[in-house]
């Protein structure tokens, strides 16, 4: 799962930042800066566009490190747990991540919430 997320975000950086360097050099092409200030405006669409590269050798580098790890899945249900992570990635993909605490919180609020509309 993590990978996966590492693997979307890079390709995703290296598809934003070959985008916008070719907005550059057609930019370059068709007008070619002249003064200051025209050199400037085109110098920034490069750093962005090599801000993302970077941005995509970085999630490259950290898919490579955890490419090759194996988290299994657990047996454990939902009620069972103390955490419940709910993390919204780059994919637009609600992830979960299950850890220990949600289910105590969970039943304390079912709970609460029961007895505030039966007891009324």
């Amino acid at each position: 799962m993590i990978a996966t997320m590492y693997k979307r975000r890079m390709k995703a950086a290296f598809a934003l930042s070959s985008i916008v360097m070719l907005i550059g050099i057609s930019v370059f092409f068709i007008d070619r800066p002249d003064s200051l200030q025209n050199w400037l405006n085109l110098s920034s669409i490069g750093i962005v566009g090599l801000f993302l590269f970077f941005t995509g050798v970085s999630n490259q580098i950290k898919y490579n490190k955890v490419k090759d790890i194996q988290i299994h899945e657990s047996k454990a249900s939902l009620l069972e747990l103390d955490h419940l992570v709910l993390k919204k990635d780059l994919g637009f993909f609600l992830v979960s991540y299950c850890l220990k605490k949600a289910a105590i919180l969970l039943e304390r609020l079912s709970q609460s919430v029961f007895l505030l509309f039966f007891t009324q």
